[in-house]
């Protein structure tokens, strides 16, 4: 899920994970998605290493964009044959100003007060 800052689903957020793989959140911030073995940072012969293969970790970065949102990142733990894991990210607000000029705006120089 991918909330705000007060806890509030976000809508609208596009989520980007792998080369293609894509998903927009619902109304209440929800999205759901797949990762392959393809997708996730696991070396090929990582299923040899540890547990004898049977069980191991992958990783993936997920990217969040929404309009009136700092964009955000996070990083998907799943196990293999494990559950379905659930993420919660929080979008905070973008921070922009308008300067507007004609109305007496200005832009200060560092430390010099103009």
């Amino acid at each position: 899920q991918v909330v705000d800052t007060i806890g509030g689903g976000v809508p609208d957020v596009q989520v980007k994970w792998g080369k293609k793989k894509s998903a927009v959140t619902d109304e209440d911030g929800c999205f759901a998605g797949e990762l392959s073995d393809a997708e996730t940072d696991v070396p090929d012969d990582a299923a040899s290493v540890g547990s004898g293969g049977s069980t191991w970790s992958t990783s993936s970065v997920i990217s969040f964009r929404s309009e009136g949102f700092a964009p955000a990142i996070a990083h998907a733990q799943c196990t293999l044959g494990g559950p379905e894991a659930s993420l919660r990210v929080t979008m905070r607000p973008s921070v922009s100003a308008v300067l507007d000029l004609a109305a007496g705006g200005s832009v200060g120089g560092g430390g010099t007060g103009s």
